[in-house]
Parts: structure tokens; sequence; C-alpha cells
């Protein structure tokens, strides 16, 4: 995470807007931040379990495939 996801993530309303915004002196509320770091987090592990769920079908079609050209080059050979 840099400096500009943040102030991106801030920008488009996915984090919380800035309680205090003077020039060079931004601040943000602690509560504000820790409930929006708690559901990114929560975000992540549902997005794990889906990657986990895509991997295994990648996967499966990956050895379907290894499987199928393997048929074709013996085939071939023959």
């Amino acid at each position: 995470m840099s400096v500009s996801w943040w102030h991106e993530e801030v920008r488009t309303g996915r984090a919380p807007a800035p309680a205090v915004r003077q020039p060079r002196c931004t601040r943000w509320r602690l509560p504000d931040v820790v409930a929006f770091w708690q559901a990114f987090a929560s975000k992540g592990e549902a997005d794990a379990q889906g990657a986990e769920q895509v991997t295994a079908k990648a996967k499966k079609a990956s050895a379907a495939a290894r499987a199928k050209r393997a048929a074709g080059a013996s085939a071939a050979a023959q």
C-alpha cells in the first residue's frame, strides 16, 4: 500500500475522509481508519476463499488440457 493508493481510496470514497485537512497536515480519526482496515482484511479473506476456488478450477482445466495433448501426441505417433 502506498500513499498514492491511500489517497485514491479516500478520493473514491472507499476509505474514510480526513477529519482535518490543511496544507501539508491531513489527519484521520483512528476509529474510522481501524474500521476501514478491518473491513479491508475481512474482504481479503473472502477474496482468498474465492481465489482458492478459481485456482482449483484452473488446475483441473490444466490437467485436462495436458491429458488431451498427451492423447493427441500419442495418436499422432501411431
